[in-house]
């Protein structure tokens, strides 16, 4: 038995929390919200699915772009997909009208 990714969950959840300020969601361990830093709206969200990511926010509010730029910079990830991908064994699109 692989304890992999529980430890890279718990290094994530912490890096997550304490360098992007992101807030857990309750009763999901694996999601979280991130609020603005400026108005503490929410302007983003996480999940995780073992070592995926699957992040949402506007990709015109900058605050979020910054946000998601600091996520990408927690490791050395593999690629990063929009539009069309797969997560957690579910094929998703992202279509133009959202």
């Amino acid at each position: 038995m692989s304890t992999a990714p529980r430890t890279f969950w718990r290094d994530f959840k912490t890096k997550l929390e304490k360098k992007v300020g992101a807030i857990p969601v309750d009763g999901d361990p694996c999601c979280w919200v991130i609020p603005s830093p400026s108005t503490g709206r929410p302007i983003g969200h996480v999940g995780c699915h073992v070592d995926d990511l699957l992040l949402s926010g506007d990709h015109n509010d900058p605050e979020w772009l910054q946000a998601r730029e600091s996520i990408k910079k927690l490791y050395a990830w593999g690629s990063w997909k929009q539009g069309e991908f797969r997560f957690a064994g579910i094929d998703l699109v992202q279509r133009d009208d959202m």
